[in-house]
C-alpha cells in the first residue's frame, strides 16, 4: 500500500472508469480537479487517496475528498471516502480492506465519513468502526410528489426568499450563530458552500437566501434538478432551530422551483426534529428505505465532545452521493438548469 502521488492521477481515474460502468474519463478529470485542486479544505494536507501497486501498475485505490468539520463548534479535519476501486485482475486478495482500514483509523483525519454506501461497503466500513445513520436504520428521507394529494396551506409567518448567484456576503456571520445548534456538522461557511454548490463542475444548483426584517441573511437552501431521474433535491435547509418563518419561506421557494421544473419528486434528507412540522405542512412525506446512508467515525477523545456520530446533522450535499448530477453524456444538450 502507498499514498497517492500526483503522477497517479490519470491511472487512478482510468482504474475508476474500468470499475464503475458508465463513467467517462473527461468527466472524471473535471470532477477530480474540483474535488481536490479547488477544494478549500485541501489545506488540511490529507492525501487524496491510498493506492496499491503491483509491479508499478496501480491496481487498487480509495479516494478521500477533504472537508472541514465542526465538532461542538471546533473546526477539525474530515474526509469523505469515495470510489473504492480494485482492478478485476486483483479482486479476492483483500486489497479493498488494505486501502479502507487506514482511512477509518485514527491519525488520517478527525472525522472520516462516507455517504451513499452500498451493502458491501457498509459491512466493510462497519468492521472498521464506522457508525451508520439513515438508511434502513433511521428514516431521514422526505419526499414531495408532484401528483400527490394537495395539502392545506400553512398560515404561519414566512420570511422573504430570493435566488442568489453567490453565497451572500453576510453568510459567515449568520453561520457563526447557527453552528452552535449542530454538535457535528460538515463546515457550511461561505467558502465551503461556494465550492460545493456555486463551483460545482456540472449542473449548477440554485441557491436560495432568506432574509430577516433588517435585510440580513438568516437562512439558506440549495435546490438541484436531476432530470435524468425525474427528481429535484433539496440539498440544504440551513436556519436557526427556532426560525420557523425562514424554514417555511425556504421550503416554499424550493417547492416552487420543483413545480416549475416539471419533475416528479423533490427529496430532502434531515434528522432535525424541529423541521418535521414544516415539512409535513408543505406536503413532504417520510420515505422509509435503504437510502440515503451516512457513515462516520469520530476520532476525537474527550468528554466535552460527542463520543459518536449520533449528533451529525446530515445533508444530501454531504459526501459524493450527488457528485454526478448533470454530468455531460455523449449526445446530451446543455447541462440542465432550474433558472
Amino acid at each position: 500500500m502507498d499514498e497517492y502521488r500526483e503522477a497517479d492521477r490519470e491511472a487512478l481515474l482510468a482504474l475508476k472508469c474500468s470499475v464503475f460502468g458508465g463513467t467517462i474519463l473527461e468527466n472524471e478529470r473535471r470532477r477530480f480537479a474540483w474535488e481536490f485542486d479547488r477544494n478549500p479544505a485541501r489545506d488540511w494536507g490529507l492525501p487524496p487517496a491510498l493506492v496499491v501497486r503491483d509491479g508499478g501498475e496501480l491496481v487498487a485505490g480509495f479516494t478521500f475528498v477533504p472537508s472541514s468539520v465542526r465538532v461542538a463548534g471546533e473546526r477539525v479535519s474530515g474526509a469523505a471516502g469515495i470510489d473504492l476501486c480494485v482492478a478485476a485482475s486483483h479482486r479476492g486478495q483483500g486489497l479493498g480492506r488494505q486501502v479502507v482500514e487506514p482511512f477509518w483509523a485514527e491519525g488520517l483525519c478527525t472525522f472520516p465519513f462516507s455517504t451513499g454506501v452500498n451493502p458491501a461497503s457498509l459491512h466493510l466500513f462497519s468492521s472498521c468502526g464506522a457508525t451508520l445513520l439513515g438508511g434502513a436504520e433511521e428514516v431521514t428521507l422526505h419526499a414531495w410528489f408532484r401528483d400527490g394529494a394537495p395539502t392545506e396551506p400553512d398560515e404561519g409567518e414566512v420570511r422573504p426568499v430570493a435566488v442568489v448567484e453567490d453565497i451572500p456576503a453576510d453568510w459567515d456571520a449568520c453561520w457563526a450563530d447557527l453552528v452552535v445548534d449542530h454538535p457535528l456538522v460538515l463546515e457550511r461557511d461561505a467558502a465551503s458552500l461556494r465550492w460545493r454548490y456555486v463551483e460545482f463542475p456540472f449542473a449548477r444548483p440554485v441557491v436560495l437566501a432568506a432574509s430577516d426584517d433588517d435585510g440580513r441573511t438568516c437562512g439558506l437552501a440549495v435546490v438541484q434538478a436531476d432530470p435524468g431521474l425525474d427528481r429535484v433535491y433539496l440539498l440544504e435547509l440551513l436556519t436557526a432551530k427556532d426560525d420557523a418563518a425562514a424554514q417555511r419561506g425556504l421550503v416554499a421557494a424550493a417547492l416552487g422551483l420543483a413545480r416549475e421544473s416539471g419533475l416528479a419528486t423533490l427529496y430532502y434528507s434531515t434528522r432535525r426534529a424541529e423541521q418535521q412540522p414544516i415539512l409535513r405542512a408543505a406536503g413532504l412525506q417520510p420515505v422509509p428505505g435503504a437510502y440515503p446512508t451516512y457513515m462516520g467515525k469520530l476520532n476525537l477523545p474527550g468528554a466535552s465532545r460527542p463520543d459518536a456520530v449520533s449528533g451529525w446533522t446530515v445533508s444530501l450535499g454531504d459526501g459524493d452521493q450527488l457528485f454526478n448530477v448533470g454530468e455531460p453524456r455523449p449526445g446530451d444538450g446543455p447541462s440542465p438548469t432550474m433558472l
